[in-house]
């Protein structure tokens, strides 16, 4: 094999250039090596195109068969007509489905004219696959009116709500933009009460690990690459992908819940131990399965032999960042071991007390941001540099984690609601629903200034309701018993940070959206 076919057929990332014309593109069967019966595989898994930029775009299938593992040759063909005249034949091109690569193909075609629709289908032998359509993105610059595109995440297996990619695939969008949770890493998933969604069977991974709860979560590469070929079985799914671009990052589920780097968290003390070879069988199936313009380095023993974080720009209009908040972030602030696993701690930390946990950190490390980061340092500075260099219109950032600090004020919150239902109880005190709540936000607080229930005289609260005619013996007779009932734990009177770690879905989240 001289070099020129190494670089073909030896790299799993190939490269062809769109020229335009058959004799141009180089795609003869005497460059074609003898893999053996294409017959044997079929198209199963549809096709997909992804990270569109003005000249390229990155294009993917799968065939399933068997062939004694050898590789199979798979042709594709790009026109910007639906069907496949010769003479619009832009790529005509041999590839080649490696079995090291679980049968998947990713081929990026350059020389490609930006803001342009094109049509792909692969072939074996004369069998084809389904058409996909996709678009170029309009060159840097470029005025443009509007942008089109929709967001996906959270694809649960279990969960009912893939109608809604039906609902996408039915807009002119110019793209879909994935933010994370492609799979669900644990069988069941999400849904651990059962299967809800009626047009997917149950799954079971080759290998797995058990969880206390019965669950499975995906540990080998065999496990990983079940996942995502059982996912992208779903005919809508296939649908979504056949029919627009997708720019995809991942989230925690493609790896491991709740993760960072290479820690895994399924129990308190879980991320003390490195999980490497799990964290890089994650990456590679994801790496195989989405037609994203990363690259891959398995000569790399690291667990971050994978960059995925990349932008775009869509003319004069938008710049989108899309970020890794997994690969590269600290451990938690608040680690799990520090506040135990107790219902609710992983959702629920006080406000002061991660504030105060975060400026030791920070200071302890001179003031740097690297041991409270969720990008990491050089992943950090790269944003900061392209948003403050981008001239585009919009900033657009796809990122998989809320970017506003959900909380919750717990003592005011069960002042409000315990005041709701006395005056349910009593509609006399209805004009007083107000005065109440903040009396007894007064009281509840100091109560936790004191660490105890015990001894809570409600000072403010009596002496809003006595106001109403209500004294001290109708007080404690009829109103403190239906207080003291709906109290929480004293603990959580407090302002609280919810899902501090996490980020969390569950079912198919899928919207669209327009910029102009």
């Amino acid at each position: 094999m001289d070099r020129r076919q190494f670089l073909k057929w030896g790299s799993f990332m190939t490269v062809t250039i769109a020229t335009g014309g058959l004799t141009a593109c180089g795609g003869g069967d005497d460059d074609e090596p003898d893999t053996g019966n294409p017959e044997n595989f079929n198209f199963v898994h549809g096709v997909a195109s992804g990270d569109p930029k003005p000249d390229s775009v990155v294009l993917w299938t799968r065939v399933e068969g068997n062939n004694g593992k050898r590789p199979v040759v798979v042709r594709l063909q790009v026109s910007t007509q639906q069907d496949f005249p010769p003479q619009s034949l832009l790529v005509n091109e041999p590839l080649m489905a490696r079995p090291e690569w679980d049968y998947t193909i990713r081929n990026k075609v350059t020389g490609l004219t930006a803001g342009t629709r094109y049509f792909y289908r692969f072939l074996l032998g004369n069998r084809a696959s389904t058409v996909g359509r996709t678009r170029t993105a309009a060159a840097a610059g470029t005025p443009l009116s509007q942008l089109r595109f929709a967001f996906v995440s959270c694809q649960d297996w279990n969960a009912n709500h893939w109608a809604g990619m039906e609902e996408l695939v039915q807009q002119d969008l110019d793209f879909i933009v994935h933010v994370g949770d492609y799979i669900y890493e644990a069988v069941p998933g999400g849904s651990r009460a059962g299967l809800v969604e009626d047009r997917h069977a149950a799954l079971q991974l080759p290998n797995g690990t058990v969880l206390p709860d019965a669950s499975v979560y995906a540990t080998t590469l065999d496990d990983y690459r079940y996942l995502y070929r059982s996912y992208r079985s779903d005919t809508r799914l296939q649908a979504l992908h056949a029919a627009f671009p997708m720019i995809a990052i991942w989230d925690d589920h493609e790896f491991s819940d709740n993760c960072w780097q290479d820690r895994q968290v399924y129990d308190s003390d879980d991320d003390q131990t490195p999980r490497t070879a799990r964290r890089r069988a994650a990456s590679q199936a994801w790496f195989e399965y989405l037609p994203a313009d990363v690259s891959l380095d398995l000569n790399n023993p690291s667990f971050q032999n994978i960059q995925i974080y990349r932008a775009f720009t869509f003319g004069n209009l938008a710049t989108l960042l899309m970020t890794d908040e997994r690969l590269y972030r600290a451990d938690h602030v608040m680690p799990e071991e520090t506040i135990g696993r107790t219902v609710g701690s992983l959702y629920f930390v006080p406000a002061a007390t991660l504030a105060a946990t975060e400026a030791q950190k920070i200071s302890a490390a001179g003031n740097a941001l690297t041991p409270v980061s969720m990008l990491g340092d050089t992943q950090r500075a790269w944003w900061q540099d392209r948003v403050g260099g981008a001239n585009t219109t919009w900033k657009l950032w796809g990122n998989q984690l809320s970017l506003l600090r959900m909380q919750i004020d717990v003592t005011k919150a069960v002042a409000d609601l315990i005041a709701r239902a006395l005056v349910q109880a009593n509609s006399a005190l209805s004009s007083l629903r107000s005065a109440i709540a903040s009396a007894l936000e007064s009281d509840l607080a100091a109560a936790k200034a004191a660490g105890t229930y015990a001894n809570l005289a409600y000072t403010a609260l009596r002496n809003v309701l006595s106001q109403a005619g209500i004294d001290a013996a109708a007080f404690d007779a009829n109103i403190r018993p239906h207080i003291e009932s709906r109290l929480p734990a004293i603990a959580l009177l407090d302002r609280l940070i919810l899902s501090r770690n996490r980020s969390e879905g569950g079912c198919v989240h899928a919207a669209s959206t327009g910029l102009t």
